[in-house]
């Protein structure tokens, strides 16, 4: 029996002890996009062997492993609890635990108002958390275990926002299983780019700025460790996040990203998709309470402080435009901080 591109499904949930698989239910079902398995890499030794006749030598598998691809949308929960002062996690915030960020923090816009609240994920070094991510390719699973890796997050004009996700996990034989019912009842449709629905882009100390896209690359560095008289296992080494934004060019006795990026200048980059942006601490309690509470539709990115690099020219329908790759750096002492997401 022949198996169908079109059956397929990925699970994902946070593991209680890297590396020890944990069972998936129906609402661990993810939607994505761009599925790419690797069902086995990592390497082959040969064993060289000295005969007396020609031919090929045996080979040896090392180091094996998995690696998985795809892309989740960007959109918040759209859904906020009054009695517990608190918007839903994502469903693609578990994801995030696993290339870096902490878990999710709850807290209130203002003291005086529990109907404005919003969730805040900032990254760490060190204490990731892990994913058990399964593939079912009509009947055919693949699990890959202890899974950790990186993202690229992507929002631009007249696409839908998507988070581009790389997963490495530990090698398991596949096996034969029925795909479940996936529930994804809990998904949110996405708002593509647009100046309705990414209300807000920031960039440089420049807020009015027409902008084609930005992209933020968490650019993390995943390694499968198997060492002899260690743990076999996926860990994260270090990360280096950057970006690239593309937007119309101004005058430069306005902006100048040239003299910026020679100078070594850096500044914020924000940006707000999913609707209106009611930012309460902003707009100020003159503003009704209906319009200012937290729905959970709006996804915010800050990056405080961005170096800028090479800033180079490009066309879009006969309007000149500024490529701008830029550097995410640690704001504070502490760090940990070149890349903050809320949802609120």
């Amino acid at each position: 029996m022949t198996l169908s591109t079109r059956k397929r499904l990925v699970l994902a949930k946070l593991e209680s002890t890297s590396g020890t698989a944990v069972a998936t239910a129906a609402t661990d079902a993810m939607l994505v996009t761009g599925l790419n398995l690797t069902p086995m890499t990592g390497g082959l030794v040969d064993r060289e062997l000295v005969r007396p006749y020609y031919g090929g030598a045996d080979q040896i598998p090392v180091n094996t492993h998995q690696q998985v691809e795809f892309a989740t949308e960007i959109a918040g929960p759209g859904a906020y609890s009054i009695a517990d002062a608190a918007i839903a996690a994502p469903q693609w915030a578990k994801l995030l635990e696993a290339v870096g960020f902490k878990a999710a923090v709850f807290s209130k816009i203002e003291s005086d108002d529990a109907n404005n609240s919003l969730i805040t994920y900032a990254l760490q070094s060190g204490s990731e958390k892990s994913l058990t991510i399964r593939c079912n390719y009509d009947g055919a699973q693949h699990a890959l275990v202890g899974c950790r890796g990186s993202v690229v997050a992507r929002v631009a004009s007249g696409e839908i926002p998507r988070m581009r996700w790389t997963f490495t996990g530990l090698w398991s034989d596949p096996a034969a299983v029925a795909a479940l019912a996936p529930d994804v009842s809990a998904w949110k449709a996405p708002r593509p780019g647009s100046r309705a629905d990414t209300p807000t882009v920031s960039f440089a100390g420049q807020s009015s700025i027409k902008v084609s896209s930005v992209e933020i690359d968490l650019g993390v560095q995943v390694r499968h460790r198997e060492i002899i008289g260690g743990a076999t296992e996926v860990i994260i080494s270090d990360r280096a996040p950057s970006g690239t934004i593309v937007m119309d060019a101004i005058a430069l006795g306005t902006y100048n990203p040239f003299t910026a990026a020679q100078s070594g200048t850096t500044g914020a980059l924000k940006i707000v998709h999913g609707g209106v942006d009611n930012d309460y601490a902003s707009n100020g309690n003159a503003q009704a309470a209906a319009s200012n509470n937290r729905t959970g539709k709006l996804v915010q990115f800050d990056a405080p402080k961005c170096q800028l690099g090479e800033p180079t020219y490009s066309d879009d329908d006969g309007i000149q435009q500024w490529t701008i790759p830029f550097t995410l750096l640690p704001n504070v002492a502490a760090g940990n901080d070149e890349l903050e997401i809320r949802v609120r």
